[in-house]
């Protein structure tokens, strides 16, 4: 705090003036500075109108720079330093800045992270409203492409991840960068890109060979192996007969049956050893076909305890 002034001051001698010195002892347009002791009070309300009665209104501000300059010099030490409200309306305090220190961007006095496009910024600079299809990259709107569009996949569609898919299927159907779809169960994914119902296909189905684990009776070892086969309710059809052996291969086209019709329904499936008396039934199955096996155009499982690799072909018509 400022201390009361409890002696007098009286003016220094007259400085020596240089550059500016006239004959008439001013001094930047000041008078000599020799002049009669001024006694200063307690209130600097008081001193103040006594200086400029003395000296006049241009000297007072100069002698109470000078005074303040030399009491806090004088009187400060560094464990209790001057405060600026010491010094009452001679400085008064500047605005504090709401967003000082902020890494992101200021905004109504509120620092914000300055990452999302509706307030982008850095450096506690004022935020800024991006661009719908820009982003926020460290603090700055930047343009951006959509990663997958018809400029960039023109020959699939984008998937739900913004991924372009060329090979495009039943599970994503499109083209020219448009969004994926799923088509429903009977459709395909045409060229064009789009679901349609699938025209129905035609095979020819043949049982080709099997091999019998078994001996046929009890005199001859070998078979005289035939097969009796339906599709689903349908008529049943027989191969012709593959005389002694245990492996026969029959390459006997059974019937024509739809794509629809195979996977709907299933083959029912009986091998024969024809006998003198009555025939043995060395195996006996009902057969699922499905979409995958039309696709790979074959067929192989067992049939029964005593009949393996049984073997059936889909040839497309």
């Amino acid at each position: 705090m400022i201390p009361r002034f409890l002696t007098a001051l009286r003016a220094p001698p007259p400085i020596p003036l240089v550059g500016a010195h006239s004959t008439g002892g001013r001094f930047l347009g000041l008078g000599e500075l020799a002049v009669p002791p001024v006694w200063l009070t307690s209130s600097a309300t008081k001193s103040a109108r006594q200086l400029s009665t003395r000296l006049g209104p241009g000297c007072v501000g100069v002698l109470l720079s000078m005074v303040v300059a030399l009491t806090l010099s004088g009187c400060s030490d560094d464990t209790n330093p001057p405060r600026k409200q010491d010094l009452g309306n001679l400085f008064p305090d500047a605005s504090p800045n709401p967003c000082a220190g902020c890494q992101g961007c200021c905004q109504n006095t509120q620092c914000l992270p300055g990452t999302s496009i509706s307030a982008c910024g850095y450096g506690g600079l004022t935020c800024r409203t991006c661009n719908a299809t820009d982003q926020c990259l460290n603090g700055t709107c930047v343009s951006q492409q959509p990663s997958c569009s018809a400029s960039t996949c023109r020959t699939g569609c984008c998937n739900s991840q913004g991924t372009c898919v060329t090979a495009v299927d039943e599970t994503n159907c499109g083209t020219a960068g448009s969004s994926c779809i799923q088509c429903t169960s009977g459709e395909v994914c045409t060229a064009t890109g789009t679901c349609e119902t699938a025209a129905p296909k035609s095979y020819s189905v043949t049982i080709n060979s099997c091999e019998i684990t078994k001996k046929c009776d009890n005199i001859w070892t070998q078979c005289e192996a035939y097969a009796e086969v339906a599709l689903g309710g349908g008529a049943v059809v027989k191969t012709p007969i593959v005389k002694d052996t245990l492996a026969p291969v029959w390459d006997f086209k059974l019937f024509d049956a739809t794509d629809k019709e195979l996977t709907s329904n299933k083959l029912m499936v009986t091998i024969y050893d024809k006998d003198f008396d009555w025939d043995d039934k060395m195996g006996v199955c009902e057969i699922s076909v499905t979409a995958a096996a039309l696709t790979a155009h074959t067929l192989t499982t067992a049939c029964g305890p005593d009949v393996k690799n049984l073997r059936f072909s889909f040839t497309p018509k």
